[in-house]
């Protein structure tokens, strides 16, 4: 019996780029060749091959599939497959979650850009007082909390949720609010003292709020977290107010 790749390939069905990659790793040997250098594969090579399809089909790697070709006794054969039952029940669980949280999203006719649970208490909060740059910036933090957040970033993320509606009457809260709009209002040619000034009352107003804060709760972002918020916030801000900024964080992280 002898075959041509393109022969052999399509006999099995794969490609000749698939058999001389094997070749080229070694799970083929490589094959006998013409004098006018073209290759030809006997019967040995089928049978090989074949086996080779039937375990990669059955979602061996090709390490393992090698494994087991080179000791193809009963042992080995268990403990490649207890491995690959393993890797299996592993990824059907990751399925079944991504199912419920598809589900989730479906039920909470929410963009897929968004977890499901902090998008059905966004659209909660929103409504007539609520702008769209607000609400905006709302969509930023969860998305940015959900992909790069912390443990504790979630945290605080569902403790700013819980008690969203009661921190709009808090005075601690307010404060901040207030600054702000101050902030908003501050000169592009502010001079250092009034920035400084600005800084220090946010000082101020962050220390009485953090005390609002139970144990458990951070009281800021993670640093990954708030170097993506920083980043995208600052296209927003001129120098002056983004050096504000600046310094009250390097604050409170010190």
């Amino acid at each position: 019996m002898d075959l041509t790749i393109a022969k052999l390939a399509r006999m099995v069905q794969l490609t000749p780029r698939t058999l001389r990659y094997y070749e080229s790793i070694g799970l083929m040997p490589d094959p006998y060749r013409t004098s006018g250098n073209y290759r030809v594969y006997c019967e040995e090579d089928v049978i090989r091959l074949v086996r080779i399809k039937r375990l990669t089909d059955l979602g061996l790697s090709l390490s393992q599939v090698a494994q087991l070709l080179d000791r193809p006794d009963a042992d080995a054969s268990e403990d490649v497959l207890a491995e690959l039952s393993a890797r299996l029940e592993a990824e059907g669980r990751q399925i079944r979650e991504r199912q419920q949280t598809i589900t989730r999203i479906t039920k909470a006719s929410a963009s897929l850009d968004t977890e499901a649970e902090f998008a059905e208490r966004l659209a909660r909060q929103a409504g007539p007082g609520v702008s769209d740059a607000e609400s905006e910036h709302g969509h930023m933090i969860v998305d940015t909390v959900v992909a790069l957040g912390t443990p504790n970033d979630r945290i605080r993320m569902e403790w700013l949720f819980e008690h969203a509606d009661a921190l709009t009457e808090v005075p601690e809260f307010l404060r901040l609010n207030a600054l702000d709009k101050d902030l908003m209002d501050l000169p592009e040619e502010a001079t250092d003292p009034e920035i400084q000034k600005m800084v220090e009352a946010y000082v101020a107003a962050h220390a009485e709020a953090d005390t609002l804060f139970p144990p458990g709760v951070a009281r800021m972002w993670s640093l990954g977290v708030e170097e993506v918020l920083e980043a995208l916030l600052e296209n927003r801000f001129h120098d002056a107010q983004v050096e504000v900024r600046r310094r009250v964080r390097s604050i409170r992280r010190a």
